[in-house]
């Protein structure tokens, strides 16, 4: 049976934001590749995309809804977010008597150019080839969004022919890829006519796309093999953390991650289709939930440890310690909750029920 919500993927998203978070934080626990589980993000959203929206396709107004369904989830945490280092980059101005959270400080803050870039979501688009700026994480919710709109685009112009133009982009984008950066860790670099960030989205959210098309060929497949393909799906996503430690030394291995996380994706919804519900599972919805949330309020937390407790105040935290670090991580998760419930849901639903 199809869930109706992957929580164990969901569960995953939320481990993965905390790699993020811990390489962010060049903590102990950093691994070698954190970067790459943006990657991993990419294919299951275009995975649980397809889940909630592939019935849908052909009704009226799809598009409109889709559009701002998608703005719903993603912007008002956005937005906050990026009025909070607003707010920073005054109080540090103000702070130490004249400098900005720029210039290498926090990847470029405090810019009116991409202030205004930031504000509409056009922040790695090909148009700052000089870095992130202001929420750092938030390059790849620019890239998810205008890649969503424009698969769907082509979803509902060109349905009959749409997986295989999932396959033409997956190969498209990675081979350019592949050839001209050799690394999966650029994501702001325009290459000829081509952004690294939204090849990235591209490639990965087609991926999660042809993911979800041989899940639903493997269900009726697999329904008497539960213990191994659950003992598949452990295998794979231990191998998953392998890569992002650095497992992998050879030349390009970055690109391992692509069939690691598709085949990933699919076995862990593949167990989950074959499992009962269970106690554990509130508590792995609770932490899915707040994975967005840990992703894009880590950068502000840690800009305010680095820059205002370390820098300007001279308060000995140190994020290598590893009790100093728990609070941290405790605090980020907390503070990743309190927006879930009052940034990310009420903002959500304001913006769904705005007249279209």
């Amino acid at each position: 049976m199809i869930p109706n919500r992957f929580v164990y993927l969901d569960f995953l998203r939320f481990a993965f934001a905390l790699i993020i978070f811990f390489g962010h934080a060049r903590s102990f626990l950093v691994l070698e590749k954190a970067e790459l589980a943006v990657d991993y993000f990419f294919i299951l959203s275009g995975f649980v995309l397809t889940h909630a929206y592939h019935d849908r396709l052909s009704t009226p107004g799809f598009f409109s809804r889709f559009a701002r369904d998608r703005i719903a989830r993603l912007y008002p945490l956005h937005l906050v977010t990026l009025i909070i280092l607003m707010f920073m980059n005054i109080w540090f101005l103000e702070t130490t008597n004249g400098q900005w959270l720029e210039h290498g400080w926090s990847y470029q803050d405090g810019r009116i150019y991409t202030l205004s870039l930031n504000l509409v979501l056009l922040n790695n688009v090909g148009l700052t080839p000089e870095g992130p700026s202001w929420n750092a994480p938030a390059w790849s919710i620019s890239v998810e969004l205008w890649a969503n709109l424009l698969l769907v685009i082509l979803a509902i112009t060109l349905r009959r022919f749409f997986v295989y133009i999932c396959i033409i982009i997956f190969l498209f984008c990675y081979l350019i890829l592949f050839v001209n950066i050799g690394s999966l860790g650029d994501f702001y670099r325009n290459t000829g006519i081509f952004n690294t960030g939204i090849l990235r989205g591209l490639a990965g959210m087609a991926a999660g796309i042809l993911s979800y098309a041989a899940y639903k060929k493997l269900i009726p497949i697999v329904q008497s093999r539960r213990s191994i393909i659950t003992a598949t799906a452990l295998a794979l996503v231990a191998m998953q953390f392998w890569l992002m430690a650095g497992g992998a030394h050879f030349s390009k291995s970055d690109f391992l991650i692509v069939p690691a996380s598709g085949i990933t994706v699919i076995a862990v919804a593949l167990a989950e289709s074959l499992r009962k519900r269970s106690k554990i599972d509130a508590a792995l919805e609770w932490l899915g939930e707040c994975s967005y949330s840990i992703y894009m309020i880590h950068w502000p937390v840690l800009v305010f440890i680095n820059y205002f407790l370390i820098y300007a105040w001279g308060i000995g935290v140190d994020i290598n310690h590893p009790v100093h670090f728990i609070c941290i991580t405790i605090l980020v998760i907390v503070a990743s909750r309190l927006s879930f419930n009052f940034i990310e849901k009420p903002g959500k639903k304001l913006i769904k029920s705005m007249k279209r």
